[in-house]
């Protein structure tokens, strides 16, 4: 028997794609910004922020795995490493994918030896509640995936690693790129990068931080791949720094690659701008992406706002049915009714339904296999309000083709992202209807 999923939703307009890389990447992220010894160590304003930050951007624009544990005490982090080892060694995580674990907060010295200080490190007995970056380093390398970056942004990190030449030379080119990406299976990296302080001084708002968004925001230019060392080189810029080098079973050649995923990047934009609901903002993303998927709804969108006087913008305390000179109702409503038709200029648009699909698989499989000559074909057609940020609010299933096959659907029905309608210029609630159609032969 083949098997077949039937992808004919009419309102879709892309599904994020998932740049081909050598397997998935992880990034996880200790951020420490309050520690309970608060006579030796006074909070911190941003170090969860910017974990945060920068875990948004790598997921969503490159698309790496994230986790950010907040103010994680030592035992914290040791499991939460022993845990990462575990996933890797049977395998829930691919063993032959990239691993970034980002250290933030506070640092120490201590007799010759650098300690990152976790929300629980006691001044009087560093040496057992703090993070050893010596000993931390054969925790780290007994994690089995084939490449890892070490990021510490904290005061006396360079402890972590020796500052090494790693790998000076910036693959450029599409031959290089092929070269590159071939080398970066064939080899194991063990990399260390940090903030290179040794001042003792840890600021509430990090250059380093704020400079490695900046970098990971240049996308490695016109091949979109990021290196390590083009890493490296744009954190360096303007005199911030830093400290690279290599530990443990690392191979000459490793290498670190962030490699933009340009689908998924297209649609952040595109849901940004809907969301500002500005010319400038659809404008700029037109700027931004020339040949972007949402181009011409971005180009129609400023056509019809950029031509509008104030009369037409939407109060806030305008009720609900108050008309305009094309005489439809405005949708103000947060909480609107099933059965109201509500008219937008644009209708929300899902923008990871391919995703969500496969997340479902394949619903027909419970069905009978043996001996049956005919087509199975189901359908579920369900309703879903979508809120004026693009969000799942809630569902009601229209069209039950069986009860087993919504029943594999309706759980992943939150996981839907879309760009949220637009009516006079401006996002709103929406009911809008959604397809799901399976067919086995």
């Amino acid at each position: 028997m083949s098997h077949r999923i039937l992808f004919c939703l009419f309102l879709l307009l892309t599904a994020v794609a998932v740049a081909a890389q050598p397997g998935q990447s992880y990034a996880l992220f200790f951020a420490v910004d309050t520690y309970q010894d608060s006579s030796a160590y006074r909070p911190l304003e941003t170090p969860v922020r910017q974990a945060k930050s920068l875990a948004r951007v790598l997921e969503r624009a490159y698309g790496f795995q994230t986790e950010v544990v907040e103010n994680p005490s030592l035992g914290q982090i040791e499991a939460k490493l022993a845990e990462y080892a575990t996933r890797f060694a049977d395998s829930t995580y691919a063993t032959d994918g990239q691993l970034l674990v980002f250290f933030s907060g506070r640092g120490q010295a201590h007799y010759g030896q650098g300690y990152f200080l976790p929300s629980n490190t006691q001044s009087s007995r560093l040496h057992q509640s703090a993070f050893m970056y010596f000993m931390g380093k054969y925790l780290l390398e007994s994690i089995p995936c084939r490449h890892l970056l070490v990021v510490v942004d904290a005061p006396y990190s360079y402890y972590v690693g020796s500052a090494t030449d790693t790998e000076k030379a910036a693959f450029t080119g599409s031959g290089e790129g092929e070269k590159m990406l071939q080398q970066h299976q064939e080899t194991r990296s063990r990399l260390v990068l940090t903030s290179g302080d040794s001042t003792g001084q840890t600021p509430d708002q990090s250059d380093f931080a704020e400079r490695f968004r900046e970098a990971l925001a240049q996308s490695g230019g016109a091949d979109s791949t990021l290196t390590f060392p083009e890493l490296c080189g744009l954190l360096g810029q303007g005199g911030t720094d830093i400290h690279r080098g290599s530990f443990g079973k690392h191979e000459a050649g490793g290498n670190f690659l962030f490699i933009r995923n340009i689908a998924a990047a297209d649609s952040l934009s595109w849901q940004r701008a809907m969301r500002a609901g500005s010319c400038t903002a659809y404008q700029s993303y037109m700027a931004d992406y020339p040949a972007g998927k949402y181009r011409e709804a971005a180009a129609q969108l400023v056509e019809m706002r950029c031509g509008q006087q104030d009369s037409t913008q939407v109060e806030a305390n305008a009720p609900i049915g108050n008309t305009y000179n094309d005489g439809w109702p405005v949708q103000l409503e947060r909480n609107p009714d099933f059965h109201w038709f509500i008219y937008a200029e644009l209708e929300p648009k899902a923008l990871n339904y391919g995703e969500v699909l496969s997340l479902i698989g394949d619903p027909l499989e419970p069905f009978p296999k043996k001996g049956d000559t005919k087509k199975i074909k189901v359908s579920v057609i369900v309703r879903i309000l979508v809120d004026d940020h693009g969000n799942y609010v809630r569902h009601r299933v229209i069209n039950d083709g069986h009860p087993i096959v919504s029943k594999a659907i309706v759980p992943h029905l939150p996981k839907l992202i879309f760009t949220p309608a637009i009516q006079h210029g401006k996002p709103i609630y929406y009911w809008v209807n959604m397809g799901f159609h399976f067919e086995r032969s």
